[in-house]
């Protein structure tokens, strides 16, 4: 039973650690989709300061199109963030199994463990009874 209970308890800490594992690589997406946004929207300002200034079509063109591979990135990123996500729910129902079947072999541990102290107290009250009836029986 006990190897069973320490087999529970290891999957059930590797099950937290995989979750653990998730929510750190969900926390880098959404780290990094921050990042994104904040230089595009850097970037966008800068095109705008630059076009006040005056800008060749060419170079107008080339910002426009590098804002418009940022904004495809974005849209990775967004998606890297929801296959994270579900990563992070699949791990959390992982760990979540892994934790009630621990569990549950506590539980079963702990009633095997009350029941061999009865069986044991049982059999001591018995072997009292028997030495008194005896001992009495001898005088």
């Amino acid at each position: 039973m006990e190897t069973l209970q320490r087999l529970a308890d290891k999957r059930e800490q590797a099950a937290a650690r995989a979750m653990a594992d998730a929510l750190r690589q969900l926390q880098e997406q959404r780290g990094r989709m921050e990042g994104l946004s904040g230089f595009r929207q850097e970037y966008a300002q800068r095109l705008i300061e630059n076009g006040r200034q005056g800008m060749g079509v060419n170079r107008l063109r080339d910002h426009q199109r590098f804002l418009e591979r940022l904004d495809e990135a974005q849209l990775q990123q967004v998606e890297a963030i929801r296959r994270a996500e579900e990563a992070c729910t699949q791990q959390r129902q992982l760990w979540m199994l892994a934790r009630r079947n621990s569990a549950t072999y506590d539980r079963l541990a702990e009633q095997y463990r009350q029941a061999a102290r009865h069986e044991a107290e049982r059999r001591e009250q018995r072997e009292t009874d028997e030495h008194a009836t005896r001992h009495h029986a001898n005088d």
